[in-house]
């Protein structure tokens, strides 16, 4: 398009169909992807870049296993303005701009992909979500130190309602997201500051304004009246009085020390203290149901705290020709942890009788996190390689003496690729060791329990055809493995359980860049 402008477009389509799992029983997970993105870029000079981007993507029929309903239609839509200058003065070095805009409009349903449980049972619960923000950030140098700093806005609203498709005219069941909006204003700096040849130091500091407001919550649902969202809030927690609206002053800071020594070996300690803030469906979700000891209503919590998380980090590293690894280990305090709990364990935390035993609710508790990760790298000729990566973490809330519920099992990976010219042949095995630190009282063993070991192996392989084309397949999961992860349930729904992840997969895919 010319020495300073260009154009790139890139669109995609992806079908894909239910999936086999170890044991030979189709998973319902089918769907249909369209995708496509534009950018349109001006560079006048080195110093500087605008580009305007924007994208759409459709999602029809998809089938969601396990669930209640599946999702016939999701519509995305996005649109953003960057701009890039750098070394424009001795005063403000770099300037970057980012505008943007995103919605979602997303329908889920138990009809149209499925046969509803009755010919009254039929549901439909269509969402949006709108996003606008803008965020500008400077940067300057002063001696030996790196100022970054700036502002950014962003508005994000929500809207969800469940509706009874079963009746003319249709009527409003729940306001799950009763048109909430949760606007943020920020400002932040960092410094990066070098003490020596070896050794840097990062301060950081954000303070964000937060303002919330539910438009919605006296709004009675035309076929449900007593499921308006403000008498749900108020059957469910002792300190409601009819709030809307909710404000927070946040302030958030990091330290960090790094410093590189001996044989290119670099470490690094840092403390931070961040805070965490609500979101729509923590404050204010509103889903009442009618049947009583089963987890069918599902609560925010108006006057929720925002989470203070006080973390200090560890970290260990070495980058040569041959070997990169790294190490960190960290630990978190939080006070104020966002726990999603049944009201029937929280009776004595703000949790009204009313709200039946097995509600999902929300409530401030105390809470430690800590966890490890590894990963490394090894060049062992120049044609063969090979590495690996393995995380943990740990939760415990500290009030109540509990394990916090839907922690990730202790996971990772092995590969191994030779790679002698324009072709390669590699492998990767997969594996999660047992988790056993479950929260019983939320998640009952009888329903979701401890989850096994698991462990599978893919195959891969391409040839570079030329500068342009590359063909690429692979087998995934080669011994037919029969597996689940620890988070492949959904404790809203009691019926959702376990779903197996995919069998023997084969895949194949040839890319052309120009």
């Amino acid at each position: 398009m010319g020495k300073t402008g260009y154009v790139v477009v890139q669109g995609s389509r992806k079908d894909a169909n239910n999936y086999t799992d170890g044991n030979g029983d189709v998973v319902k997970s089918s769907y249909n992807t369209n995708q496509s993105h534009i950018d349109l870029g001006w560079t006048p000079s080195d110093n500087h870049h605008l580009k305007l981007s924007a994208e759409k993507s459709r999602t029809e029929d998809a089938l969601y296993p396990g669930a209640a309903m599946d999702a016939p239609e999701t519509e995305g839509t996005m649109l953003r303005l960057k701009y890039e200058g750098r070394q424009l003065s001795e005063a403000i070095a770099d300037v970057d701009i980012d505008l943007y805009r995103s919605t979602v409009d997303h329908v889920m349903n138990n009809f149209d992909l499925r046969n509803p449980p009755s010919a009254m049972m039929k549901r439909e619960t269509p969402t949006s979500t709108e996003s606008n923000g803008a965020k500008v950030k400077l940067t300057s140098h002063i001696g030996k130190t790196q100022f970054d700093y700036g502002m950014q806005l962003e508005s994000v609203n929500k809207e969800a309602t469940l509706w009874n498709r079963s009746v003319t005219p249709n009527t409003s069941l729940n306001y799950m997201w009763p048109d909430v909006t949760n606007t943020t204003k920020s400002l932040f700096a960092e410094t990066n500051t070098l003490l020596s040849q070896q050794s840097n130091l990062i301060f950081g500091l954000r303070y964000d304004q937060i303002d919330v407001k539910a438009n919605d919550i006296n709004q009675a649902p035309t076929g449900a009246p007593g499921n308006m969202p403000s008498l749900v809030y108020a059957k469910t927690y002792s300190d409601y009085n009819g709030e809307s609206t909710a404000n927070e002053d946040n302030l958030s800071g990091l330290l960090r020390f790094e410093n590189t020594f001996a044989s290119n070996y670099k470490w690094y300690l840092g403390a931070s203290h961040t805070k965490r803030t609500a979101d729509a469906t923590e404050r204010f979700m509103s889903k009442w149901g009618m049947m009583s000891g089963t987890q069918t209503s599902w609560v925010g919590n108006p006057n929720i705290k925002p989470e203070q998380h006080n973390q200090i980090d560890l970290g260990l590293g070495q980058k040569t020709a041959q070997l990169n690894w790294n190490i960190s280990v960290w630990y978190d305090k939080v006070n104020d942890y966002i726990l999603r709990d049944l009201a029937t364990n929280q009776y004595d935390n703000g949790i009204k009788t009313t709200a039946k035993d097995q509600t999902e609710v929300y409530v401030n508790v105390d809470a430690e996190l800590y966890g490890a990760d590894l990963e490394a790298d090894y060049r062992i000729t120049s044609a063969f390689t090979a590495g690996g990566q393995f995380s943990l973490t740990k939760g415990r809330n500290t009030t109540d003496n509990r394990n916090i519920a839907m922690i990730s099992a202790p996971t990772g990976s092995l590969h191994a690729t030779y790679r002698p010219s324009n072709w390669h042949l590699g492998g990767r095995f997969n594996f999660a060791l047992e988790q056993t630190d479950i929260d019983k009282a939320y998640t009952p063993e009888a329903n979701h329990g401890e989850t096994p070991a698991w462990s599978t192996l893919d195959i891969y392989g391409g040839y570079q055809l030329s500068k342009t084309w590359q063909i690429n397949a692979g087998i995934d999961n080669l011994m037919d493995h029969a597996y689940y992860d620890h988070l492949s349930y959904d404790p809203v729904d009691p019926t959702i359980y376990k779903n197996n992840e995919p069998g023997r997969n084969y895949w194949a895919k040839v890319t052309a860049k120009f």
